[in-house]
């Protein structure tokens, strides 16, 4: 499914398997319906490869089996070429497979430094080191004249960011996004796709960038894969996947052609 002439990155320099995460031949049932049949993916180091397709297309799920929260009834979980499908999310997460969730899970009753250390201290780094890391990734996205706030009340784009933050300190080989940007502002969404490509040119680190917001999608992804019903419909480059009609058809009303005339849906 993937397109030959996409460069592949090279391996990264950061502990663990690197390379590629990748589903092959997934399958999901849950009470009999199946959330994913057969499905196909690859998320390269040093690329940002999107997943999009309507709701209820099993983004979420694919993202629960590619982090280990989930295991599927057929198929298998690949990480630098090795069978992982059976490992459980700590341990994929020592290797590399760091994920956000569509709603938080930051800790709110400490503050957004202390955040985003936890990140780091939970993979093994000393309290000066994870410290250092910490302030590190909190000015690569632009929070560090935040570090000292708690994160009890946030301003949604400053929370969205700092769960980001805090899945880049564990130092991933590839990170998940599972809607990261939702509720983002323009100027917020550009200064997220600002600090998200710089991590994977900075950090040759492979995301997988999950979002209903079309206008990121289709500007900072390198890859794109459309899912629906389950099932693997078309991927390919930004416009190679934009111009293709199986695109449309996975989608309804408006959002077609809000889609086919690349803008924001």
């Amino acid at each position: 499914m993937t397109d030959s002439s996409t460069p592949q990155g090279s391996p990264s320099s950061q502990p663990g398997p690197s390379g590629t995460l990748a589903a092959e031949g997934v399958t999901r049932h849950f009470a009999g319906v199946k959330a994913l049949s057969d499905v196909h993916l690859e998320v390269p180091a040093g690329r940002i490869t999107g997943l999009i397709g309507p709701n209820g297309a099993g983004k979420s799920t694919l993202v629960n089996i590619l982090s280990g929260y989930d295991r599927p009834d057929e198929g298998r979980v690949l990480l630098g070429g090795v069978d992982r499908t059976r490992e459980r999310s700590y341990r994929r997460t020592r290797r590399g497979v760091a994920r956000t969730f569509q709603h938080g899970h930051i800790f709110k009753e400490q503050t957004i430094l202390e955040n985003v250390q936890l990140g780091a201290l939970g993979v093994g780094r000393s309290s000066r080191a994870a410290r250092r890391e910490a302030i590190e990734i909190l000015d690569r996205f632009d929070l560090l004249e935040h570090a000292g706030e708690s994160a009890a009340h946030l301003p949604h784009g400053v929370e969205r960011r700092l769960g980001v933050a805090r899945a880049l300190a564990t130092r991933p080989t590839h990170l998940l996004l599972d809607e990261p940007a939702a509720g983002l502002n323009d100027g917020e969404m550009e200064l997220f796709k600002s600090a998200i490509r710089s991590v994977v040119d900075d950090l040759d680190v492979g995301v997988l960038l999950i979002d209903h917001n079309m206008r990121l999608i289709f500007g900072a992804c390198d890859h794109i894969h459309v899912l629906a019903a389950g099932a693997n419909v078309v991927d390919g480059p930004p416009e190679t996947v934009r111009a293709d009609p199986r695109l449309a058809e996975s989608y309804l009303g408006s959002m077609a052609a809000t889609i086919a005339g690349g803008d924001d849906a």
